[in-house]
């Protein structure tokens, strides 16, 4: 069955996150946004590839699994300042009415947010695990099982 095949590797999927690793490639992915062009000519895509990537490092930071693709659950565990998370939900709404290439203003509490994240994001990464917790063995164990059940289907 896919679907319970499914479910067993998204069962070991978060033991397979690598949180130092996944660091980097967040801080990368905004380095590259903050290299291409000053605040104020930024578009509203480049405020999101520096947003979202300082939120997931903060979300790695605090030891809360894999990085979740939604915006807004990045926003709810990682941000406790209320008028910040007013703001970024106000970027978000701006996001959804302008085009990707606009630049509307970026709200200020926004722009605060990423100068002081920005400070100390460049010097060392945090202490971080350098590996994820799947076993060695792990997906070929998962392999087997399912080949064993798969191979005892087709002979009844």
């Amino acid at each position: 069955d896919c679907g319970d095949l499914l479910a067993r590797l998204r069962g070991l999927a978060p033991l397979a996150l690598n949180p130092l690793k996944s660091w980097h490639n967040y801080r990368s992915m905004m380095s590259g946004r903050l290299k291409n062009a000053d605040e104020a000519a930024r578009s509203i895509k480049d405020w999101f590839y520096i947003i979202r990537p300082l939120l997931a490092m903060k979300w790695l930071e605090k030891d809360l699994g894999p990085v979740p693709m939604r915006f807004d659950c990045l926003v709810d565990k990682t941000v406790a300042d209320n008028h910040l998370r007013a703001e970024l939900t106000r970027l978000v709404e701006l996001k959804s009415r302008a085009g990707e290439k606009d630049r509307p203003a970026t709200p200020p509490a926004a722009l605060d947010f990423v100068r002081a994240e920005l400070a100390g994001r460049f010097d060392s990464p945090p202490p971080l695990p350098d590996s994820g917790k799947l076993g060695p063995t792990d997906l070929d164990d998962l392999f087997q099982v399912v080949l064993r059940e798969t191979w005892s289907k087709g002979t009844d």
